[in-house]
């Protein structure tokens, strides 16, 4: 069993430090396959277009491809790329990692003979393609979080573990809104965990707050052991404007309940559905600033109940060796087929 892995988008500056190219790496080494990153550039760049992503590697794709069995590209939205024309002799399988809009192209996704989401709305979204879209909740492991109890009583000390790739993302992933939240709810401690970009930035953009929210912020730019961070902060936040800015299920809120720790999220993010029905936390239903501060002004009240519920699931439903048996299932299939 051969599987041709295709990402689309930028490495992390700190090798080890992206979630999707982790879990891309771990199936890779589980299948023995090949890699090959289509995203053309070191850092992010909006404006070159993704209908010319993986161009200048064609070469070695078409090389690569004639010795695999199945080719999956993983991809931030439900897209077709126009390089995969050249490796239409494999089976295609697309997984879809943040959102399936904010458009959707059925039939250049019917070219696809397989695709993959993580939770159940995006399913519906493609509900014309029938057969062809599966659930698959991703593997995350969790074997190295050590669970920690909080005691929250004054104040709430909140971890921000998903740093942005571009300047424009401070606002769209909510840092600028957290920290006016933290103007008036002077009970929230924030801990932000970086990646090597955009360091100097975030540290402006505090130094431009008042003095008692820059107090009450910590930054860490370095890699960590997530489990000497964990006894600290008592709830992981992630927010988003749109849903295509983070992954559905992300790496950094799922360690958190791992590590028994609730979680706040923007109801764009796919993983809000979880939340919701398994109550381990709280959802943005609206990113603006009047919202977020409603919410920061419960959480203390409503922890212990979040906790416990957290307790109960301890995010066992994202197994990679659920994710990998699942995976290995369709993959064979395809070779059943031939």
């Amino acid at each position: 069993m051969r599987i041709l892995y295709l990402t689309t988008t930028a490495s992390a500056a700190m090798s080890g430090t992206d979630a999707l190219h982790n879990t891309v790496d771990l199936l890779s080494k589980t299948f023995a396959s090949e890699t090959i990153n289509l995203y053309p550039f070191r850092t992010p760049s909006s404006r070159y277009p993704r209908m010319l992503y993986g161009i200048h590697k064609m070469q070695t794709l078409v090389r690569l491809a004639r010795h695999c069995d199945v080719v999956h590209i993983f991809s931030p939205t439900a897209t077709w790329y126009p390089v995969l024309r050249k490796l239409t002799s494999k089976p295609l399988i697309l997984s879809v990692v943040a959102t399936v809009g904010p458009k959707i192209d059925l039939e250049s996704l019917s070219r696809y003979e397989q695709i993959l989401v993580s939770v159940p709305r995006h399913k519906q979204e493609l509900n014309a393609l029938g057969t062809k879209v599966k659930v698959v909740i991703p593997g995350i492991d969790t074997s190295h979080i050590v669970p920690h109890q909080s005691h929250p009583s004054s104040e709430i000390h909140l971890l921000m573990a998903s740093a942005p790739w571009t300047l424009k993302q401070f606002h769209s992933k909510g840092i600028m809104l957290i920290c006016k939240a933290m103007q008036t709810c002077k009970q929230v401690r924030m801990t932000f965990l970086w990646r090597g970009i955009l360091h100097e930035e975030l540290i402006e953009a505090i130094e431009n707050q008042p003095q008692h929210v820059q107090d009450r912020i910590r930054i860490i730019n370095r890699k960590i052991d997530l489990n000497t961070i964990y006894p600290e902060v008592d709830a992981g936040i992630l927010l988003a404007e749109t849903p295509d800015l983070v992954k559905a299920h992300p790496h950094s809120l799922v360690e958190c309940l791992a590590a028994g720790k609730p979680v706040i999220l923007s109801s764009t993010i796919g993983m809000s559905d979880y939340v919701h029905q398994h109550e381990v936390g709280w959802v943005l239903e609206d990113f603006k600033i009047d919202p977020l501060q409603k919410l920061f002004s419960i959480l203390l009240d409503q922890y212990s109940s979040k906790e416990n519920n957290v307790k109960k699931s301890r995010a066992s439903e994202f197994s990679t060796s659920t994710m990998i048996g699942q995976l290995r299932e369709i993959y064979q299939a395809f070779l059943d087929a031939r």
